[in-house]
């Protein structure tokens, strides 16, 4: 991200992030809870979209930051993950924290 001056990376962020708030007024028309994540590259290219998942399954693990964690160490290589950054509608908590960590994008992931 070394290309970004800061005012670009501020906008950058913002858009994601807006973007993440999106995600969570759809989980809330789903009928989950109002959390939503994603996984962007390097050049800005979304590469992962996450709802909370709580229903149908009443599944209380079932974090948007979670899930998408969960996705990305099965889908993307670990050069991906350590280039790319998780944008949350809300902190993560310790369970995504670890998830996150876990999945390979370690403290290189950073939220929003």
């Amino acid at each position: 991200m070394s290309d970004y001056s800061n005012s670009e990376r501020s906008r950058r962020d913002e858009e994601f992030l807006r973007r993440c708030f999106e995600v969570a007024r759809r989980s809330m028309a789903h009928g989950n809870h109002p959390f939503g994540a994603i996984l962007v590259d390097e050049r800005g290219n979304v590469l992962i979209e996450t709802e909370n998942g709580y229903m149908p399954s009443r599944d209380s693990t079932a974090h948007a930051e979670r899930l998408l964690a969960t996705q990305a160490c099965r889908t993307l290589d670990t050069e991906t993950l350590r280039k790319a950054t998780l944008y949350s509608s809300a902190e993560p908590c310790a369970m995504c924290a670890g998830a996150i960590y876990w999945a390979g994008g370690s403290a290189a992931w950073s939220t929003g």
